[in-house]
């Protein structure tokens, strides 16, 4: 956890010291306010689904907000539980809130060090964008829009979310986890 924190923190003031970022040199993020390097050749790895998260997160608030909700906050110890499930149901061929190794998605959000009060996840595969799984979840009869849009169980309102995202074409499988940390 300290070391995203820190991560974070190095990447503001990052963003502050740099005037531009120019073609291979980093993936930047316009996330409204300023940009933010998401990725710059001198990080080791780069967060996978950085770029889906902030894209998804403008589309998932933007809802929110239309329909008198507050905003949920991206956390990367969520997007590196979703994004782990979505890798391991690509790789393994599965389509499940269980994990093949018998993991709930708490167990999973767990595992990454985050200790949630309340979390819900959607999983969904075939979509090619977050526009149409942000449709699909909407259009669900199963409580995939009721986990981004319904706050009226005061234990049930997500202040944080992660999205992950793996492989492409029919065989995408996408995860959304949201989630409040005790």
């Amino acid at each position: 956890m300290h070391r995203s924190i820190i991560a974070i923190f190095g990447l503001v003031a990052l963003a502050a010291c740099q005037s531009t970022t120019s073609g291979a040199k980093g993936i930047v993020a316009d996330l409204g306010v300023a940009e933010v390097p998401v990725a710059s050749p001198l990080m080791d790895t780069a967060p996978t689904t950085a770029i889906a998260d902030v894209d998804f997160g403008e589309l998932l608030n933007g809802l929110r907000i239309d329909n008198g909700l507050t905003m949920v906050t991206y956390d990367a110890r969520l997007d590196a539980a979703a994004q782990k499930h979505a890798q391991d149901m690509l790789d393994n061929n599965y389509f499940s809130h269980l994990s093949q190794d018998g993991r709930t998605p708490s167990q999973r959000i767990a595992a990454e060090g985050y200790v949630a009060a309340y979390a819900g996840e959607n999983i969904a595969t075939g979509q090619q964008n977050n526009e149409d799984v942000l449709d699909a979840w909407l259009r669900s009869t199963d409580g995939h829009r009721e986990l981004m849009l319904d706050e009226s169980l005061p234990n049930q309102v997500a202040e944080d979310f992660a999205l992950g995202v793996a492989g492409q074409g029919r065989d995408t499988r996408w995860v959304l986890l949201m989630a409040r940390e005790q």
